[in-house]
This record gives C-alpha cells, structure tokens and sequence, in this order.
C-alpha cells in the first residue's frame, strides 16, 4: 500500500521548490530520515502546501513511524487545495494504529469523484474490524464495480473479497471468488492456496490437493502449505506424497 504513496508523492510539480524535489529524490532512494530533515522546515516555512505535509507523512511511514505520520496527513487532508489522496493516507495510517472510526471519518473527506477501488478496500477493512460486517461486505463490492473493466486490479479485489467471505464462513461464496481470480491471473500461487483452503473447509480434499499443489508450483512453496498439503496427503491415504511434503516442509 504504501510503495503506491510514495509513487504518488514522487510525482515532483515544478511549481514546488527545489529543496522538495530534492525531499523526493532521498524518498526514492530509501533516505527517509534525510528526506524528513528537508521537509521539516518546508512544512514550517510553508504550511499551507499539502503536498509538503503528504510527503512527510510518507517519509516517516517509510521510516517505520506510523504514528508520526498520522498528524502530517492530517494537515496535508485539510489543505485548500489538498493533494488528492492525503485524506486517503491519513485514513490509512488511523487504520494502522487501530483507530478505525477515526480512519472511516477520514476517507469520508476524499472527494467525490475520487473515490476509487483502494479506498473501497480501505473502508471495507475498517468496517470490518469494527465487526460492521454489512458495510464492510457492501465495500468490497463497491471495490469490484469499480474495478470491473480492469481484469488485473479487479482479480487483486477478488481475492480479498473471498478471503472477507472466508472468515465469515462463506466458503461456496468465497470459492467462487478465488475461481473468478485464478481465471484472471492464472500464475498467482496466493489465489490458488486460498482456493485450497476453501475446498478443504468444503471437504472436497481431492480438489484443495491439486489446487495447493498449484499454489506451491506458483510461488507459495513455504513450509505452511507444505505441511498443509503432507497432511492433506496423508489423509487421502497417499503415504509416500504425504512423507515427502513433509520432508519438503522440513529444510525450510
């Protein structure tokens, strides 16, 4: 989520001073201690510039200070004009340190029309650690309407949806939309070990074998799935496949 921020701040105005051309630069380059040392006294010498304020916020998430972060989104969300996803930062980072209402009051201030599939998701997570389960289900719709003409982004929402579904206990729901994602994005190992998952909470155990066994041929060969599908093995009575996943598991 947050290599997409900084993407968005790197984007560098010409109109802006130089020293935040140069804050964008050590940001690009991981220097995020740095960076904030440049943007500091941008924000203070100007702080009616959003962008200033969004790109501090991201410095000091890259930094791995989140908490830090929250009170620079903020300034960059109340901004006239504001950049167009400092509400959606801040919202991000509320998220990230548990306080998700504060998080759903911050999206509500993104701007009409600028509502896209990653604040749809965002909300969906907040509604959903707040136990709002209705809301957070009609999110994660709105995520996949958005996202219907774009293959690639709407397989991403797809397979959170289904995960969503899974821990409610939606498991034909939930494999209908992991199919749909593997459909769309064959080769990715995440969709087809969910898929499995699913097919084992179904007890349909043949079928969760042979799509866990696509899941570690498309990069999910760790020694979780490994052990899931030993025993998964060993339960169809397959002994000898059972014995070398487990053995697979073992020099992880």
């Amino acid at each position: 989520m947050w290599h997409l921020l900084l993407s968005l701040a790197l984007q560098y105005d010409p109109n802006f001073t130089p020293k935040y051309g140069e804050a964008l630069r050590l940001m690009q380059e991981k220097k995020f201690a740095e960076a904030i040392g440049v943007l500091k006294p941008l924000t203070a010498s100007k702080p009616g510039v959003g962008e200033y304020w969004s790109a501090l916020g991201v410095a000091y998430v890259g930094s791995g200070d989140v908490e830090m972060a929250i009170p620079s989104f903020k300034k960059a969300c109340e901004a006239v004009p504001r950049p167009v996803r400092a509400c959606f930062q801040w919202g991000r980072a509320l998220h990230l340190t548990n306080r998700f209402e504060d998080a759903l009051k911050a999206f509500a201030m993104t701007p009409k029309g600028s509502e896209d599939s990653g604040l749809h998701l965002a909300r969906a997570q907040s509604y959903e650690a707040l136990g709002r389960l209705p809301e957070a289900d009609r999110s994660y719709r709105a995520a996949l309407a958005e996202t219907a003409l774009r293959p690639a982004n709407s397989a991403e929402v797809q397979l959170r949806y289904g995960v969503f579904l899974y821990r409610q206990g939606s498991m034909e729901a939930a494999l209908w939309q992991f199919e749909q994602t593997i459909r769309k994005s064959p080769q990715w190992g995440a969709a087809w070990k969910e898929k499995g998952r699913t097919l084992l909470q179904l007890e349909r155990e043949r079928e969760a074998a042979e799509a866990l066994e696509q899941a570690i041929a498309h990069g999910e060969r760790n020694r979780e799935a490994l052990l899931l599908l030993s025993r998964l093995y060993a339960r169809l009575g397959e002994a000898a496949k059972a014995e070398e996943y487990r053995q697979d598991a073992a020099k992880l």
